[in-house]
């Protein structure tokens, strides 16, 4: 019984709080009224990444699914807004899911006609983010490349990329599933 109130609670605590933060944006959620970026309660940051070679996020392995489910908060990137808790899906969770589903093509490369058609869908969007948001990083000649492969091209190694703290996306779809 205890636990029961426990879980009401929290949960009118957290659509008290969701509605609150929901009437300050002045929209209704109704329709094509919603905001078009999740509403955050401060701008992303930035965060600096430098590309490496990682033992983490393999195709395939003990640990593999594991590592690129942590990367997933509750809900697996969906949050629910405004006074009706409607539903919505952050761009950068739909993105990770359609490189999810590339890998799967990889390792299982036997797909359905409806499998074929969702990774159709998933190439095109994920070329189309690519497109929206540009990095103009520029990434040198990879000297590993050519000195172990003899070979000229670029592998992004050791490069910095100055992004968005994509720690606060997570907490605030945490905070809102």
């Amino acid at each position: 019984m205890l636990l029961a109130i426990d879980l009401a609670s929290v949960y009118w605590t957290r659509k008290a709080h969701r509605a609150a933060r929901v009437t300050s944006l002045n929209n209704s959620f109704v329709g094509d009224d919603f905001p078009r970026h999740l509403p955050l309660e401060q701008p992303l940051g930035p965060a600096v990444l430098t590309v490496e070679d990682t033992v983490h996020y393999k195709l395939s392995g003990k640990d593999s699914n594991a590592e690129w489910a942590s990367l997933y908060p509750p809900g697996g990137g969906f949050v629910h807004l405004g006074p009706l808790d409607r539903p919505f899906a952050i761009s950068m969770y739909h993105q990770m899911h359609c490189l999810e589903n590339l890998k799967r093509a990889v390792l299982y490369p036997s797909l359905s006609e409806s499998h074929i058609q969702h990774l159709h869908h998933c190439i095109n969007y994920v070329r189309e983010m690519i497109l929206c948001t540009p990095d103009l990083t520029l990434e040198p000649e990879s000297t590993r490349l050519r000195e172990a492969y003899h070979i000229r091209g670029i592998d992004g190694l050791g490069v910095s990329h100055t992004c968005k703290d994509w720690s606060t996306v997570y907490s605030a779809a945490e905070s809102n599933y």
